[in-house]
């Protein structure tokens, strides 16, 4: 809980020449509660359990799932991704305090203009990549959808200086293979 300088370093592989056999381009979907917003969102009731709701999308391309993890916060329970209304695509569920870093016993009431935050933090959420995602194939004839579980009784929430539950997010973000256009390919 204090402040810190970092740095972060990156890694870049570099293949000259066209993409291997198989490889193609990564399009990213972003999935959000708040859509065209900030996203964050007010929490959907003070205690207890909710769900808070993404519009529909409606592809504009096709392509094949490779994968997709998502975001919530404290509260939040998992985050699940349908297609048509009905087929569940994924299902990605929090964790709590898995460790150390993600608890904080002393911070709890500390913090400047009141504001009381959890215990215990999302230290992690499951995500759904290859074998996991339900449906392989996107295209532009499906409804894809979202919804994001928050249950106060099972896991805390962040409180503002007033004793509001704190805004809350329901974000994700998938990945689909799309021809590699423009991309130098191997020769047959």
């Amino acid at each position: 809980m204090d402040d810190r300088t970092v740095y972060l370093t990156i890694t870049y592989d570099l293949i000259d020449g066209p993409l291997p056999k198989g490889w193609g381009n990564l399009k990213p979907v972003w999935f959000d509660v708040d859509q065209c917003g900030m996203s964050e969102v007010p929490a959907g009731k003070q205690d207890g359990s909710y769900t808070l709701t993404a519009k529909p999308w409606t592809p504009n391309f096709d392509g094949e799932v490779i994968g997709m993890g998502s975001h919530l916060h404290d509260g939040g329970v998992a985050i699940n991704i349908s297609v048509n209304n009905s087929t569940e695509v994924c299902k990605s569920s929090a964790k709590y305090g898995e460790n150390s870093q993600y608890i904080f016993k002393e911070a709890k009431n500390n913090m400047p203009g009141g504001e009381k935050v959890a215990e215990k933090h999302i230290s992690s959420m499951s995500t759904c990549y290859y074998d996991a995602v339900g449906v392989k194939k996107l295209d532009k004839s499906q409804s894809w959808g979202m919804t994001g579980d928050y249950d106060y009784k099972k896991f805390e929430g962040n409180l503002e200086g007033d004793g509001d539950q704190a805004g809350v997010m329901a974000i994700a973000i998938m990945f689909v293979k799309v021809p590699a256009e423009g991309v130098p390919m191997p020769k047959a």
